[in-house]
């Protein structure tokens, strides 16, 4: 398998991604999902233990034509010297480990926001394992973005917190002001599931199957959202707030998660 990035910079702050897969391993079989994870409303599924082609993460919701996503460290000009795939997920190390920059949709997140923005309300899901407390920005965990200063929401970390930032009627194309978890709620080298859900009202962020944040600031629908911003994974879609840890699992729902179906997808683990 080939796959080619071509970067055009459209103006100084849009980047648009265009990736052409040619002869994709047919005897590569994708991975399995649990049966007893929560199918209702899924959107797009990740799983990080098994890439295809050493570069490639399929979007598990569909066999042809899902919101697939490729390692690739040419976007943000650092070389990948080795891609950190482990057996149970992906390593995003600092400048002087073992690196990914980042995994980005080799297109944009189209029919992923159209659908979010439809029914005004989400759920993202990602099972991680932090590797520092220190980390600020803050920096990108899970995002749909096109850069530093525009999104439609964005999981991250600072310092000891999990942070969103979620984008409505009722907030600036940043998602601000953002939303941290208590502090010391993330553990450095701990698998953690966290969970954020957006009901078109309240916003509730889940850790380990148990809520520990609810807010209310966020009321408003989501038809600011843009449709031309990419899925990208560990950094920001213009590379500058690269995170450090290893993802698992990341998941993205077109509807808010009850608590119960939280908790049965923290139950069905990895």
């Amino acid at each position: 398998m080939r796959i080619t990035l071509t970067i055009l910079a459209i103006v100084a702050v849009t980047t648009t991604v265009a990736i052409a897969q040619e002869d994709a391993p047919a005897e590569e079989a994708r991975p399995a999902v649990a049966e007893d994870r929560v199918d209702q409303g899924l959107l797009a599924l990740y799983r990080f233990d098994n890439v295809m082609g050493d570069r490639l993460i399929p979007d598990l919701t569909q066999d042809i034509g899902g919101l697939d996503l490729i390692i690739q460290g040419a976007l943000v000009g650092v070389p990948v010297e080795t891609i950190a795939v482990r057996d149970d997920g992906i390593r995003f190390g600092a400048a002087e480990e073992m690196q990914i920059p980042g995994v980005f949709s080799t297109e944009p997140a189209t029919e992923l926001v159209e659908s979010i923005r439809a029914s005004g309300q989400l759920t993202l899901e990602a099972w991680v394992t932090p590797a520092a407390d220190n980390l600020t920005g803050p920096a990108r965990i899970v995002t749909i973005s096109r850069d530093s200063a525009a999104r439609n929401m964005t999981l991250g970390q600072h310092n000891d917190t999990y942070t969103l930032r979620l984008r409505t009627a009722a907030t600036n194309q940043q998602g601000s002001p953002d939303l941290h978890t208590p502090a010391d709620t993330l553990i450095p080298g701990e698998l953690q599931h966290v969970v954020a859900t957006f009901d078109g009202q309240v916003v509730t962020i889940y850790l380990d199957g148990e809520p520990i944040l609810e807010e209310d600031d966020r009321a408003g629908d989501l038809t600011n959202w843009d449709e031309t911003m990419h899925l990208v994974v560990g950094n920001e879609a213009d590379g500058d707030r690269r995170w450090f840890g290893s993802v698992h699992l990341v998941a993205l729902y077109g509807h808010a998660l009850s608590a119960d179906q939280v908790r049965a997808n923290f139950d069905a683990g990895l």
